[in-house]
């Protein structure tokens, strides 16, 4: 790894290099287990189908389960042996291990627990008024393990999206119980398109509510693919243009226009795709508008313009040609770093809990600082935990004296040039080609 480049701070070296850097993973998950966590959330008029639906045979609940009793400690599914997937104190537990301040939490933790009624990934054959009330009762039990450290979690509400009315009513419901954004699905064929008219008043809410809309990787359909070719298709249609047509769609119908204080969040999207976006984007609208008075009315702005001021990139795993890349075309505020908690790709690497504390090793740590050592303090403070802060509104106090009190990273950490990837880590979080190797 080159440990100088033409992007490293000048700030002397010796200058607050034993200050607590406060880092925020933009990216984790949680998966509260559907009969000890979520079942006592249940209303009591649904039980009798909420006990038919974890019992049903034909869902894969169980595979990972048993197999989850047999992992081996040392394989790479090793991650599914935390109990943070569903208890928010073991969470915690992780988080300070890893030197992070605070998280952003999405559904989906590899652990084989879905939300309610859910019976696919993409929620496509979903009953949706048994859908809706399984929203319903994980967004309450996210509330309140998300309430049990409020300056650390930022939990996202799931939402209705297929009733736009329900969905601002679930979203006004969020906000008043302290979750802190949206997990906003990737454009669906059974989701109204996102440049549809009758999404206003949901754009409206969430600007009024400050609820950023934040969209995971995951917009293909794995029922589509088969074949040793699937986990390729998989990677480029979840992980790249694909998830990322929200950003179009909301530009082009002036959303963002019409909406300034509205932000979308594009995450786990790896890769350098920011300055090509946004060139191609423009050159679009350049194009389009030619002619077209009302689309020119409508998107005034390059859309570069709305990208700068209302997108942001979830950089789960950032690699440092992305930082690097980042800073040096001028995007480095719009990165937020994240550790992909507790998926087995992310930075996170479960320990055993018979290992000594001088012998564990926090792999998180390692991955920062292959990523970030040597580059501007200010452009790594802000892809680390500042803008992250900014975005789902955390308190940059809170968080300093939770650095401080976790042991997080300092300056003279993350400077440490790491020469070589440590055994036992993903690979994902140790990538030095492009944005998957």
């Amino acid at each position: 790894m080159p440990v100088t480049d033409s992007t490293a701070s000048a700030e002397p070296v010796a200058e607050r290099v034993a200050e607590p850097v406060v880092v925020v993973s933009a990216d984790c998950h949680i998966g509260p287990r559907l009969v000890e966590d979520l079942r006592p959330y249940c209303p009591a008029d649904l039980l009798a189908a909420y006990d038919a639906y974890v019992d049903d045979p034909n869902r894969s609940r169980g595979r990972y389960l048993e197999r989850e009793e047999a992992v081996d400690p040392d394989s790479p599914w090793r991650n599914r042996l935390t109990d943070g997937h569903h208890d928010p104190a073991a969470r915690r537990r992780d988080l300070d291990h890893e030197g992070v301040a605070a998280e952003v939490v999405f559904h989906g933790s590899q652990n084989d627990q879905p939300v309610p009624f859910q019976t696919s990934m993409l929620g496509a054959n979903d009953d949706p008024e048994l859908a809706a009330a399984g929203i319903r009762i994980y967004n309450r039990w996210l509330a309140d393990a998300c309430a049990a450290a409020p300056d650390r979690h930022v939990g996202l509400a799931h939402l209705p999206m297929w009733d736009v009315d329900a969905a601002v009513a679930e979203l006004r419901w969020a906000a008043g119980a302290g979750l802190r954004g949206v997990n906003f699905p990737a454009p669906r064929p059974w989701l109204r398109h996102y440049n549809d008219r009758a999404w206003e008043p949901f754009w409206a809410a969430a600007e009024e509510l400050s609820m950023p809309l934040t969209t995971h990787s995951g917009a293909g359909d794995p029922t589509l693919y088969a074949g040793p070719e699937l986990g390729a298709l998989q990677q480029i249609e979840s992980g790249g243009w694909f998830s990322r047509r929200a950003a179009h769609h909301m530009i082009f119908s002036g959303v963002f226009e019409r909406h300034p204080g509205l932000v979308l969040v594009l995450t786990e999207q790896p890769g350098e795709w920011w300055p090509y976006l946004a060139t191609e984007l423009d050159t679009v609208h350049m194009s389009a508008t030619r002619g077209n008075a009302r689309l020119a009315a409508q998107v005034p702005e390059l859309p570069s313009h709305y990208l700068h001021r209302n997108v942001y990139i979830g950089g789960s795993f950032l690699s440092r040609t992305e930082a690097v890349g980042a800073i040096r075309d001028g995007y480095a505020d719009r990165i937020m770093w994240g550790s992909d908690y507790p998926h087995m790709e992310g930075t996170y690497q479960y320990q055993r809990p018979e290992t000594p504390d001088a012998e564990r090793v926090a792999m998180g740590k390692l991955s920062i600082r292959w990523t970030f050592a040597g580059l501007d303090r200010d452009a790594v403070r802000a892809m680390l935990g500042g803008t992250a802060a900014k975005v789902y509104g955390l308190d940059p106090a809170a968080l300093a004296a939770t650095a401080r009190t976790i042991g997080a990273m300092t300056w003279g950490e993350i400077d440490a040039p790491l020469e070589a990837v440590p055994a036992g880590a993903s690979p994902f979080a140790f990538r030095t080609v492009g944005p998957w190797a």
